[in-house]
């Protein structure tokens, strides 16, 4: 299987921005004020408010990205992070202008991880039969329920918001991975591959490969 190190270029990224703004740096937040740069719409999903925020994203990141970019191609999931914290971005401006909340503020990657796992689980058959015993997504589910809960009570209706933006964009990446990756004979690939070697598949074959591969491994979670 490919190597997942985009997954972990991200984390690096948040890491190291988690760590400039203990030292007083610019958070890079989304803000709907005068100042506010169009750049932020990008740099807010790699900035963190607080340590608990902070970790249990990275730990979300981590798992789902790493399982996801060994199924899928390393720029396919770059591209779901981003795509989930844009979205993310965008409906908490949206929602933000709706309710008046002009001095609202938006940093984390939330919505960019909840892409990631959403994506990870709707591409795959067995946590969507079994979403409720399985380990990570009873935790997704349970996170996306604090949130929401937490935006609910006043303190932060936009992100909660922001969060439903990535998730949708992990809805519509999971649709385009199954398209990618239809029923075939994976136990053909698996034979081809342990007689031949894992190099002598196809690139559409490897692929498919992997995409098993997932799924196996979200069943044994």
């Amino acid at each position: 299987m490919p190597r997942a190190f985009v997954t972990w270029i991200i984390a690096a990224l948040n890491v190291a921005v988690f760590v400039a703004a203990l030292t007083g740096a610019d958070t890079l937040a989304l803000g709907l004020d005068s100042h506010a740069s169009p750049v932020a719409l990008l740099t807010y999903m790699f900035s963190h408010s607080d340590s608990i925020h902070f970790i249990a994203n990275i730990l979300l990141l981590i798992v789902a990205g790493d399982r996801l970019e060994q199924a899928i191609s390393h720029i396919s999931v770059a591209i779901i992070y981003i795509c989930g914290g844009i979205a993310g971005g965008l409906l908490f401006v949206a929602a933000c202008k709706i309710i008046g909340a002009d001095n609202a503020t938006l940093t984390g990657a939330s919505a960019a991880t909840l892409a990631l796992c959403t994506a990870l689980i709707g591409s795959s058959s067995n946590m969507r039969r079994n979403l409720l015993h399985n380990r990570l997504s009873v935790a997704i589910i349970i996170l996306l329920i604090l949130n929401i809960v937490y935006g609910l009570q006043g303190h932060n209706p936009g992100g909660a918001i922001a969060h439903l933006g990535g998730i949708a964009v992990g809805i519509i990446a999971a649709v385009i991975i199954c398209r990618r990756h239809p029923a075939v004979d994976t136990n053909a690939l698996i034979d081809k591959a342990r007689q031949s070697g894992y190099a002598s598949l196809s690139p559409d074959e490897q692929r498919i490969l992997n995409h098993h591969s997932l799924q196996a491994n979200a069943e044994n979670k």
